[in-house]
């Protein structure tokens, strides 16, 4: 039988075009990102789309640019490391028995985050998100609520790291985003993840994840990023084994108003 037939008989004779792209033909996908970006920080609303492509081999670096329909006052998109930590490592570079997020996904999970700064403890900021992936579209819904009390003076990220456990269906990460004000004075931000939705498991309980902005600008609310990831199977020496985040995802504080004086 030849090796096409192979496959549609494995698949009940219908060949999805993503499917022949991805590993059984050894090809992986160049996916067309879009972005979809909402909820509410400090009472106020957030809103925002972005386009990209994200490479799911990793020979090749990532890009997207985001443009901020509304954006809270007092709240910066690199507090929380910038945008691309919901989906920063779907076509990391592999190494080791390390596998990226397309590679356990094929682009359809859900999670869900806690951010935290230890610097400014009255910050909290959940995440809630989705990406499901149709033919090479690679979709991200993300929806933030909390509150953030940080500095706005904002000029980069300056590394971006987690660690991935696999924990039964789901997969635990812990991370940290180191953040560069405008004075070079740094804070990190941590945060607590539960992936849901994988089709796999990792080959390895624990892997290491790492990424690095090459190009990373905010200009009248539009972010651009380019950056470059990696998955490695061995967990080298990082401050992430001194976080101790709970990996019972809290719900964000609410901000109650003071009422209005008659």
């Amino acid at each position: 039988m030849k090796r096409r037939e192979a496959l549609m008989a494995l698949v009940g004779g219908v060949v999805s075009p993503l499917f022949t792209r991805t590993g059984l033909f050894g090809q992986e996908p160049m996916l067309e990102v879009t972005c979809d970006y909402g909820g509410t920080i400090n009472n106020q609303p957030l809103r925002g789309k972005g386009r990209g492509n994200i490479d799911a081999s990793g020979r090749r670096p990532h890009d997207v640019t985001v443009a901020y329909e509304a954006l809270p006052k007092g709240f910066h998109p690199y507090a929380v490391g910038a945008c691309f930590i919901t989906m920063g490592v779907a076509g990391a570079t592999r190494h080791g028995k390390a596998l990226n997020l397309w590679d356990l996904s094929r682009g359809n999970y859900s999670f869900e985050r806690t951010m935290t700064w230890s610097d400014f403890p009255d910050s909290r900021i959940g995440i809630k998100a989705r990406v499901t992936t149709r033919e090479r579209n690679f979709h991200l819904r993300a929806d933030y609520e909390g509150r953030y009390d940080g500095p706005t003076d904002l000029s980069t990220v300056q590394l971006w790291e987690g660690i991935m456990t696999q924990a039964g269906d789901n997969v635990n990460e812990i991370g940290r985003a180191v953040i560069e004000r405008s004075n070079g004075e740094t804070f990190e931000v941590k945060w607590s993840s539960v992936y849901r939705g994988f089709y796999r498991r990792m080959n390895v309980p624990r892997q290491h994840a790492s990424m690095t902005a090459d190009i990373l600008t905010f200009v009248k609310n539009e972010m651009r990023m380019k950056w470059t990831s990696h998955v490695r199977d061995r967990i080298p020496d990082t401050p992430l084994w001194r976080v101790r985040i709970p990996l019972r995802l809290e719900p964000p504080p609410r901000i109650v108003q003071p009422p209005r004086a008659h």
